[in-house]
């Protein structure tokens, strides 16, 4: 009887996604303890229990393992405007500012999301994770699809993005002078991001479900 051959590229690529894991795991403790111009790959490595050489076969230097992290913070917020689907918001503008004041909460929550997302590498991360912020733009106009009978926008999800780049520029600034997102600088942002949109969306828009709105 022929023995059974053991799928061994398989077998690596699971060994791969467990060892980034880890490293994935490590950065983001280290980001949540360490100012990030004190983070070396070195530091990963020790933290991971993993040799150096395992860290450089998937980072060639901190900011690649930064902007790694990044996107899965990104993946974050998407999953939080996805969550929150089994609850009907009384209008848009209360369903954007509820987003708003979550992702302020979740940065206020993990030091290493405002370090990364909020603090020295902002628009460096910001750049090269457009991609993460369009799956976060398009979340949110899928929720709003949900719950609304949504009218006819060209590039809704464009807009939304740049509704969350003012977001994420007022949520700097805070983080910037106050080491946090203050209450004050989350409600700004929110009420930044409710006004631009009103630009394009009426200030009623109906339910889905129902003929008047309410």
């Amino acid at each position: 009887m022929d023995k059974e051959i053991p799928d061994r590229p398989k077998a690596r690529r699971e060994r791969g996604k467990a060892r980034l894991q880890l490293l994935m795991a490590a950065t983001d403790e280290l980001v949540s303890e360490r100012e990030l111009d004190e983070i070396s790959l070195q530091h990963i490595a020790e933290r991971a229990r993993v040799p150096i050489s395992s860290v450089y076969h998937f980072f060639p230097n901190r900011e690649a393992a930064f902007f790694q992290l990044a996107r899965k913070y990104l993946q974050d917020f998407e999953r939080l405007s996805e969550a929150t689907l089994n609850r009907q918001p009384d209008s848009w503008q209360s369903y954007i500012s509820e987003r708003v004041m979550a992702s302020a909460d979740y940065c206020n929550a993990k030091p290493g999301v405002m370090r990364l997302l909020l603090g020295p590498y902002f628009f460096e991360l910001r750049r090269d994770n457009v991609a993460g912020i369009f799956s976060v733009a398009n979340a949110r106009v899928s929720a709003l699809n949900h719950f609304f009978r949504m009218p006819e926008v060209d590039d809704l999800a464009d807009k939304v993005a740049t509704a969350i780049a003012l977001v994420d520029g007022i949520q700097s600034l805070s983080y910037a002078m106050h080491g946090k997102v203050t209450t004050h600088y989350a409600e700004e942002s929110a009420r930044a991001a409710v006004l631009y949109l009103r630009s394009f969306l009426p200030d009623v828009i109906p339910v889905q479900g129902t003929d008047n709105g309410y």
